[in-house]
């Protein structure tokens, strides 16, 4: 999909199943005071 091979740190944190983490620093993920994750507004 050229919309994710655009993000070359999205493919690296994907490969390195540490994906979830990087949306977190990225913005792109929030998580709620209940500990669920919310799609962020980045």
């Amino acid at each position: 999909d050229p919309q994710v091979t655009a993000k070359p740190d999205v493919v690296q944190a994907i490969t390195d199943r540490k994906l979830l983490q990087t949306l977190l620093d990225a913005g792109r993920l929030t998580r709620g005071s209940d500990g669920i994750l919310h799609k962020g507004e980045a």
